[in-house]
């Protein structure tokens, strides 16, 4: 469902008029309880559609099925890679994580277990998750 707004400015003198176009209602926007329905596999997921993007920007094959408990390493991933991993998270949840989380999380799993938290602000239990 898509919601039409339309804006006008007074600018200098003159007016302005803009069309914006949602595809989510604004009140979804706004709403508490869409990062309280996220869960970890949702999470999972977006790593693994966006980590097909860093490979295929980075110029990385890998043509293997990707899986929750496959490193990073593995999978071929250098630094510029990871850290763009986390940009596109970054941008995707509206967040800044901290840029080492690919390194302190090394798994598809652990990483998205370390996010969803993040988002939701739910707590996490660290040495269960990096098996310490």
């Amino acid at each position: 469902m898509n919601t039409n707004m339309n804006f006008q400015y007074d600018i200098a003198g003159g007016t302005a008029a803009a069309d914006l176009t949602l595809s989510a209602p604004v009140e979804a926007m706004f709403d508490s309880t869409a990062e309280e329905s996220l869960t970890v596999a949702d999470v999972s997921l977006c790593i693994q559609k966006r980590l097909r993007e860093c490979l295929a920007e980075a110029s990385i094959e890998f043509d293997e099925t990707i899986s929750e408990d496959m490193s990073f390493d593995y999978i071929g991933l250098d630094s510029l890679a990871r850290v763009n991993l986390l940009a596109a998270l970054d941008k995707e949840y509206g967040m800044s994580l901290d840029p080492t989380a690919a390194y302190d999380f090394v798994t598809i799993g652990a990483l998205a277990q370390f996010v969803w938290s993040e988002v939701t602000g739910n707590s996490l239990d660290t040495k269960k998750i990096l098996e310490v």
